[in-house]
This record gives structure tokens, sequence and C-alpha cells, in this order.
């Protein structure tokens, strides 16, 4: 049910003690390799096409991305940038590397899977004391939420899980993020096409919230600025009384936000939510903007976006 290391095994079912094997196992991969490696949870539903079915163009870029490279010289300076996460968040990477790689910013993806994973804290501490990018932009939680299911670290059966993995969990990563040169921009987590994925991302995106804003409450009293905030845009992928939305029919024409697995990024959403994104990384730090970035190619990218699971609507 849930992503993988190899990309051969996402979308094929797969016995669950393997998975938990080969996940642990395969960590290390993860935190060394950048643009290599993949994984991701096997897929919902089947990810073949019915005979005759061509894959489709990814869809047209929405109209409201800001024309501009206004940048914000009093905010912090940033020439790196590192998206991290899951196979989820690797399909942000394609349309924030679009946008702001250039002369003097550079973009990055690294696979991370989780935060409270057996052998993951080395990771992250190489990413902030190694790697040290200016600015982190984090999505992940299907892992997370895997674990918690399991119970072999934390049991979300526990009534008092939520304060457990905030205490032992979030609180612990969100100081070594801060006792680091870093900024951190922290992605919620969208729904998925099965309930209890939604739920799931929902419930640990609570604690991550509460923990973030609290960090920036004790920030503000200091009077001193936070270096973690809170990013939070899935109203914008779900229809009116707030349901998954595969695709946007409101729109002409209409717009596919997610793969057929009803759980990974299409082209349309990802770009969906890194429009705002944007906006917020303008008013914070001092970077520039590709106004051209929706029409650049980045769409085309076969790794985050598979050819034949973003049909056309």
């Amino acid at each position: 049910m849930y992503d993988r290391c190899d990309a051969s095994t996402r979308r094929s079912p797969t016995r669950f003690a393997f998975l938990i094997v080969a996940l642990i196992g395969g960590l290390a991969c993860g935190s060394s390799t950048r643009d290599t490696l993949e994984e991701g949870p096997p897929p919902i539903y089947s990810t073949t096409l019915p005979a005759g079915t061509t894959p489709s163009p990814a869809p047209p870029p929405l109209p409201t991305t800001p024309d501009t490279t206004t940048s914000v010289p009093s905010q912090p300076k940033v020439e790196t940038v590192l998206v991290v996460g899951d196979s989820l968040a690797r399909g942000l990477f394609p349309p924030v590397a679009a946008a702001l790689a250039g002369p003097g910013t550079k973009v990055e993806w690294e696979w991370a899977i989780g935060v409270m994973w057996p052998d993951i804290t080395p990771t992250w501490e190489h990413i902030f004391a190694a790697t040290q990018p200016d600015l982190l932009i984090v999505q992940l939680g299907t892992w997370e939420n895997f674990l918690l299911r399991e119970g072999t670290v934390i049991d979300s059966t526990d009534p008092d899980w939520k304060s457990i993995y905030r205490r032992e969990v979030a609180d612990p990563w969100i100081a070594m993020a801060e006792a680091s040169d870093s900024s951190v921009v922290w992605m919620a987590m969208p729904k998925a096409s099965e309930p209890i994925r939604s739920t799931d991302n929902r419930e640990l995106d609570a604690v991550w919230r509460d923990a973030i804003q609290d960090a920036a409450a004790t920030h503000q009293a200091n009077g001193t600025s936070p270096t973690i905030t809170w990013q939070d845009d899935t109203n914008l992928l779900t229809g009116p009384d707030g349901e998954f939305l595969a695709i946007d029919e409101s729109v002409d024409p209409p717009i596919r936000l997610f793969n057929i697995d009803g759980l990974h990024w299409c082209a349309g959403g990802a770009q969906r939510v890194t429009q705002p994104l944007l906006e917020h990384l303008l008013e914070s730090f001092d970077l520039q903007m590709n106004p051209g970035w929706p029409n650049s190619g980045w769409d085309q990218d076969l790794e985050a976006y598979p050819d034949g699971e973003c049909p056309n609507p």
C-alpha cells in the first residue's frame, strides 16, 4: 500500500515482510544519492491503461502564475535550494527547479522517506551539517504513516501517539533544523483517493503544523524570525465539499491533478501547489523566479510523472 525505494516495484503489489526488509535496508541509498533513486508505495489501482489508450500531454499551465522576478533584498539570500521527501515530493521538484534554478541559485533533490524511520537520522544530519542548503522544502508522510500503523516505533493505536510522536520525533527534528543555517518550508500532504490515507495525512500534518507553529510563536516572543514555516495549500486540490479531486473539471480545459494511483502528483497538481509556494518564497527570501517556468518543459519529467499515468482528462 505504501512507497518503495525501487521504481520498478512502486506499482506492483509486494508482500509486507519483504517490503519492511527492503525499506530498512535501502534507507542508506536514499541518504546519499540524489536524482537517481525512486521510491513510493504500490498503487491503489492498476496503472495499466486500457488497450488503445495513449498517454496524453501534460496539462496546460494555470494562468495565474505571477510574471515577476521581484526579489526582497532585505530577506535572507538563497543560493541553494534542496527539495526533500518521498515519491510524492519528487513530483514537486520539477516545477520548483524550473521556477528557481538559474544564475546564482542551485536547486537539487534528495530522498528522505521520513523522520522516525530506523537509521534515517544520519540522512537529516548530513543534510543540515554537510549539504547545508539555504532553503529546504520538505514534503513527506506516507512512510511515516505506514510505520505508525505498524506500531514498530510509535503505535498509532495508542491514544497518546500524537504527543509521543511530537516529543520524540517532530520537536527533536525541529531543534536540529533550527540549529542549522537552513530555512525550512514544510509542505502539507494532500488528500488521497483512499480515505484512510487522507485521514492519516491529516492527523500527521496536524502534529507537524502545531509543532512548527509553536516554534514560530517562540521566535516571535523572542523577537526573532522563525526558520521553519508551514505551507498548506491543499484546499486548491479538493472539490467543493473538500473531497479528493483527481481531475478539476471546473476549469476549461479540465486539469488532471493526481496520478491514476490516487496518490502521486500529475503535473497539473504539482503546478497548482507550487504557485502559492513561490509567492511565499518571493515574499520571504532574496531570490528570483524564472517568469517563463510554466512552459519550460519541466512537466515532461517521466520519473516524476510516469508515461501513461497522467492521461488526459
